[in-house]
């Protein structure tokens, strides 16, 4: 859909008045500009996929847990049940589709922010350095924007900005 409003529209931005989740965040990462209240937020891109019940599932849920049962049993501190759930509960070429689609969501926003949200960034603020996309895509690195977006963890589930 990004690339369905880049077609017919040379600037698009997002008015974000309360919260944007998931794909809402990724589409108000593909604009030109965000504009929000101070307490609008933007949630975690957890990418849906398509369970064996045609439910959708959360794949970062998944693999959080599933590397958090990883963790346990590095430690040595897994209960049975744990081992259990973590030898048949967790199907590998369903983790590996989460993975995937975890890996496309951050390339997406990479690539979006930098063609979009950047594109008018030509100079360092204090040197006036020219800008390059390798510079652009290096600052999404140290801000952690790809990074914080991309992880499921410091959301805890979508709660209220603030609160």
């Amino acid at each position: 859909m990004v690339e369905v409003f880049r077609r017919f529209y040379t600037r698009v931005d997002f008015v974000i008045p309360d919260y944007a989740y998931s794909a809402g965040t990724v589409f108000a990462m593909s604009g030109d500009a965000i504009y929000m209240d101070y307490y609008s937020r933007l949630g975690p891109i957890d990418p849906q996929i398509e369970g064996r019940d045609n439910q959708m599932l959360p794949a970062l849920g998944y693999l959080e847990r599933y590397n958090q049962l990883v963790a346990k049993a590095q430690a040595g501190k897994i209960s049975m049940a744990e081992v259990q759930l973590l030898i048949s509960g967790f199907d590998q070429a369903e983790l590996y589709k989460y993975e995937q689609a975890r890996e496309l969501s951050i390339t997406l926003l990479k690539e979006w922010l930098v063609k979009y949200k950047f594109k008018n960034w030509t100079e360092t603020r204090t040197r006036r350095v020219p800008v390059t996309t390798n510079t652009k895509m290096s600052k999404l690195g140290h801000v952690g924007v790809v990074h914080v977006v991309g992880s499921y963890t410091p959301f805890m589930a979508n709660r209220r900005g603030g609160a």
